[in-house]
């Protein structure tokens, strides 16, 4: 680092060497000798790389040549459009990068308005919707609208452009970003309401407690699907949505709390797609389900397919209007499920 980094010693207490260079930022670093340990390498808890400016791209490749002719592992100069960089292995086996300023992020952005849309590289923006839904959701603060956002259940809220909302479910195990790509690949206009599931079993998410794969604790589940109607009301207030336009998404546990929803609290759905559900109500109630629109997809070899059978007959006689597929599948979604779930909708 002295010799080709610009840095240059000072004071050594304690065994910890500092260095420092003139630049206004990154202008202090402190090294400790830590000797009779195994050459560096990657892992969980460990530093992939340290990244250190140069002034330009000239000096960078003066570092370059410099390193290389000392036999030093270093790599040729790489592009990254904000910057370059070249990479090179310190003897201790550690990876450090040196990298340019320029040309900045001002180079396919207006510098007064950074940070208001994501950018992706060229090879990545067919992808862009996919992967917009799934970034971390950030709030500035809102004095008036904050204190209730959490609204009692972890979720994430996609805005969209049509009137329609999409209330996503995830099977057991996931959480609140799992069906965000499916969302929006079944509708990209809809908003996206995703949820996560408040019981836990053994660490995995899950909508409603269960006593065995197949029995389901009846109190939980219909307190859960209150309070998921709950969420939908709050939620279409919160963010300004028409909440006689959520149409329930849900895989599997997402499934069943759907339809549990559904019949315990049919003003809060305008619809749902159940995919590979189960009757998990022992006591289903028959409420009043006119004009509510209803999809059922179920796998012929799926092992839970058994307990899902008398769904259709219970929707029926509840006057709902539903449309049933029994596809050559498991219990796994298929690219069919996703073409006939967007087909639904659409109609």
């Amino acid at each position: 680092m002295e010799q080709h980094l610009g840095f240059r010693r000072g004071e050594e207490v304690d065994g910890l060497l500092t260095l420092h260079t003139p630049a206004e930022l990154g202008h202090t670093v402190y090294v400790r000798e830590a000797g009779g340990f195994w050459p560096a390498a990657g892992g969980t808890g460990t530093l992939h790389h340290v990244a250190f400016r140069a002034a330009d791209a000239d000096h960078e490749q003066a570092i370059l040549k410099a390193v290389t002719a000392q036999g030093l592992q270093a790599s040729d100069v790489r592009e990254h459009g904000y910057f370059q960089s070249i990479y090179f292995t310190e003897p201790g086996g550690s990876i450090l990068e040196v990298a340019t300023d320029g040309p900045g992020f001002g180079a396919d952005e207006d510098p007064a308005h950074l940070g208001e849309r994501l950018v992706l590289p060229p090879e990545l923006e067919h992808r862009q919707g996919e992967i917009e839904v799934v970034m971390p959701h950030i709030s500035l603060p809102d004095e008036e609208r904050r204190p209730s956002r959490d609204l009692g259940w972890v979720h994430r809220y996609v805005p969209g452009t049509s009137g329609r909302t999409l209330l996503l479910l995830h099977g057991t195990g996931g959480n609140e970003l799992d069906l965000l790509p499916l969302g929006r690949e079944l509708d990209p206009g809809a908003h996206l309401l995703s949820v996560r599931g408040r019981s836990l079993e053994e660490g995995a998410p899950r909508f409603f407690r269960r006593f065995s794969a197949t029995r389901y604790d009846q109190a939980h589940l219909i307190s859960e699907a209150d309070a998921l109607a709950d969420f939908v009301r709050d939620a279409a207030q919160l963010y300004g949505l028409d909440a006689k336009q959520v149409y329930a998404v849900g895989y599997s546990n997402g499934a069943n709390i759907a339809l549990a929803t559904l019949l315990q609290q049919p003003g809060a759905l305008a619809g749902a797609a159940l995919l590979r559900p189960v009757l998990a109500l022992e006591a289903p109630p028959s409420p009043d389900l006119s004009g509510k629109r209803v999809l059922v997809l179920s796998g012929e070899r799926d092992p839970y397919g058994p307990y899902g059978q008398g769904i259709v007959p219970l929707l029926q006689r509840s006057s709902a209007a539903v449309s049933e597929t029994r596809l050559p599948a498991g219990h796994e979604l298929t690219q069919t499920d996703v073409n006939l779930t967007r087909e639904w909708l659409t109609e």
